[in-house]
């Protein structure tokens, strides 16, 4: 991981960087990495900036705080992951659920390369935080263009995938991460865990239940039947109640 020259994201709230700026930012996550594990929650910028040899002021140019250069550094993943994903010549063919498993393992061997920074830095930076990093936000735009970019998934379906459930998905797949680094050798399970989950959203997206569900109320509605579906009923049916 971190080797290539991915694409940076720009600078939170001061719009895209240019490319002398995604360099320099580059550059800076490179020389995070130099600075191995530590309690990176007791060093502020300028401290961090002495550890790995930087000049305070190019730190205070591209970064507001310790957060948002670990942060950096983890959106990198996402960015090495796009540039190797645009290398699978059979991607399209790949079903939703399929590419959520291949990111998650493509990611995992990237945190691999630098498992004691990672250690260090995962869970009070990305996991535990109050509110969302960019490295969250980052994940979440990848599922959601895993879906949207798949034609064969059904437009009902796509409805029913809103923000909060983008949402989700990146938080099931930041836990799972977490729990793969706190339980080393648990890589087996956690990817057992993202087969089983992906293999379900692949049945809610794929087989058109929502689309056959609302051509059944469209018919029971436009015909008339809609009383003899009355929950009462039906209960009766189901558990043969004598009333």
């Amino acid at each position: 991981m971190m080797d290539s020259p991915a694409a940076s994201r720009s600078h939170s709230g001061n719009g895209p960087a240019p490319p002398a700026a995604e360099d320099e930012r580059l550059e800076l996550t490179d020389k995070l990495i130099l600075a191995g594990p530590r309690d990176y929650t007791r060093l502020d910028l300028d401290e961090l900036a002495r550890i790995t040899e930087t000049p305070p002021d190019k730190v205070h140019r591209n970064f507001d705080d310790v957060d948002e250069w670990i942060d950096a550094f983890y959106c990198r993943i996402v960015d090495e992951y796009r540039l190797m994903a645009a290398q699978i010549p059979d991607l399209h063919e790949y079903t939703v659920g399929e590419k959520l498993s291949n990111f998650c393992l493509a990611s995992m061997d990237m945190m691999r390369d630098h498992e004691n920074l990672i250690r260090s830095t995962y869970h009070p930076f990305i996991l535990e935080r109050f509110t969302a990093t960019r490295f969250e936000k980052e994940v979440e735009l990848l599922f959601r263009e895993f879906t949207e970019k798949d034609g064969r998934v059904a437009l009902s379906n796509q409805l029913l995938l809103t923000g909060p459930v983008y949402m989700f998905w990146s938080r099931e797949y930041l836990h799972m991460i977490g729990y793969w680094l706190e339980n080393p050798g648990s890589e087996d399970q956690v990817m057992a865990l993202m087969e089983k989950t992906t293999s379900l959203l692949n049945e809610i997206l794929y087989n058109g239940v929502v689309d056959k569900a609302a051509d059944l109320g469209k018919y029971i509605i436009n015909n008339g039947l809609f009383s003899a579906f009355t929950p009462a009923k039906l209960a009766r049916r189901i558990f043969r109640l004598p009333f």
